[in-house]
């Protein structure tokens, strides 16, 4: 089993609104704290796990790529996509 931590980072100068939640490419279920918003500066992390595979034992690695989603107002944010091998 593979562990995989997102740390979510207010990067910005204004609050982002929550739900946070982080999706990823693998369909992964991701668990985020439950927070209202985020403040600039502040941070949260969420996880998740993955079973390897044979298949992925052959590949010799595994990729992840993952983007977290807030708001601002009404209006969705995303995050730049960020990949970990």
């Amino acid at each position: 089993t593979i562990y995989f931590f997102f740390d979510v980072t207010n990067t910005g100068n204004t609050t982002i609104g929550g739900p946070i939640s982080v999706t990823d490419s693998m369909g992964l279920t991701v668990n985020c704290p439950l927070t209202s918003s985020l403040d600039p500066g502040r941070s949260i992390r969420c996880s998740a796990s993955y079973v390897t595979t044979q298949a992925d034992l052959d590949k010799g690695s595994i990729e992840n790529t993952a983007t977290a989603h807030g708001s601002f107002g009404v209006t969705a944010i995303d995050s730049a996509p960020d990949t970990a091998s």
